[in-house]
């Protein structure tokens, strides 16, 4: 009885042992999609911030330079499978404008806007780390300004420009372990100018010649 007694006492303890030693190994293995984009599943929730460079191009007024602009929100990709996916984005974003103008004409213009991008995104293989992608945005603007005498001041008054437009975005994506890079060319279709006067100091208007005015930026990010 006291072998037989052993015997079991043996086999449970070591019935014990391999049970957590299985156990552990298991854990270990187990991916953590949500860190690591290589164990990325079918979708994708992040966070997108970065810079842009940014311009209006057009008829009037006449284009000076660009300007330096931040940007920031969140990304959400689905995956429909290991090459291709549909990322969208909600952004805000600084962007604007220097022109050649003198007093009491425009100097620049200044834009915040909220940026609704969407963009099917490819990869060249499976297993690369290269993402090529395109597609439009729409833009709201939240706040916008007028400057003159190389922006020592805002005019006054709202400026009749369009609240609305829609870009063509072009996109391409390094994909690291953890983060991604990633850079966008963005071109304003809408010409914004409504062809209204828009206003200045003392409330005297500036002549608005009827020209085109059209959103550029090349924006510079980074994807968590």
């Amino acid at each position: 009885m006291r072998i037989l007694f052993v015997i079991l006492i043996s086999l449970f303890l070591n019935n014990t042992l391999l049970g957590q030693t299985d156990s552990t190994e298991e854990v270990e293995e187990q991916p953590i999609p949500w860190v690591k984009a290589s164990d990325e599943g079918r979708y994708r929730l992040g966070i997108k911030m970065g810079f842009n460079i940014t311009a209006i191009y057009g008829s009037y007024p006449i284009d000076k330079g660009a300007r330096l602009g931040v940007l920031g929100g969140g990304f959400g990709r689905v995956n429909f499978n290991k090459t291709i996916s549909l990322q969208h984005e909600l952004l805000i974003t600084f962007r604007g404008g220097n022109f050649k103008g003198t007093s009491p004409d425009i100097g620049a213009i200044k834009f915040l806007y909220l940026d609704f991008p969407v963009m099917l995104m490819v990869k060249p293989g499976p297993k690369s780390q290269h993402r090529f992608g395109a597609g439009a945005q729409f833009s709201h603007v939240l706040n916008k300004l007028v400057f003159q005498d190389n922006n020592t001041f805002p005019a006054e008054g709202n400026i009749p420009l369009n609240n609305n437009d829609w870009s063509l975005v072009t996109a391409y994506q390094y994909q690291l372990d953890y983060i991604a890079f990633q850079i966008c060319f963005k071109g304003g279709l809408r010409n914004i100018n409504l062809g209204r006067d828009w206003p200045g100091n003392n409330n005297l208007p500036i002549n608005n010649k009827l020209g085109s005015m059209h959103n550029f930026a090349l924006e510079f990010n980074l994807l968590f």
